[in-house]
């Protein structure tokens, strides 16, 4: 049984840098188009390169298995295990960066403000970011069209 070769922090650094790319003066991942495979969703950041205090965007696979394994939780009827669509989104305040689970339109929505109280709570407006998530298959023609 062949092992599979992990991919050295160089490389991971390597592909994110090949990956990112700007739209409408936001720039991160998957902003256009699933371009960077080691992510689900989409990043946008503040930053304008790659290597501008973004080593944590390494991390998001992490955030991406544990939405996952949330979202296929199966309680079989006994109430032990309940799926939630909750986490949605991850936002790092200090290096001014969202991450989305799930693809969005970049073209549509954008962090340009970094302040996230709403309404007294934290966190990004509902009204902002309904209808903009990925949707298997409209959303490259919605992209384009």
């Amino acid at each position: 049984m062949k092992r599979r070769e992990t991919p050295s922090p160089q490389k991971k650094h390597r592909a994110f840098c090949d990956a990112f790319e700007a739209i409408n003066g936001t720039h991160g991942v998957n902003l256009t188009r699933h371009n960077y495979p080691a992510l689900h969703g989409t990043l946008q950041t503040a930053a304008t390169q790659c290597t501008d205090n973004l080593d944590d965007a390494l991390l998001l696979p992490a955030f991406d298995q544990a939405v996952s394994i949330n979202r296929s939780q199966d309680d079989h009827s006994h109430g032990l295990g309940t799926l939630e669509l909750k986490f949605r989104y991850y936002v790092d305040l200090n290096k001014h960066y969202v991450y989305f689970y799930d693809l969005i339109n970049s073209r549509r929505f954008a962090m340009h403000r970094w302040t996230f109280l709403q309404k007294g709570t934290m966190g990004i407006n509902r009204k902002d970011i309904d209808k903009l998530f990925y949707r298997p298959y409209g959303y490259f023609k919605y992209l384009h069209g």
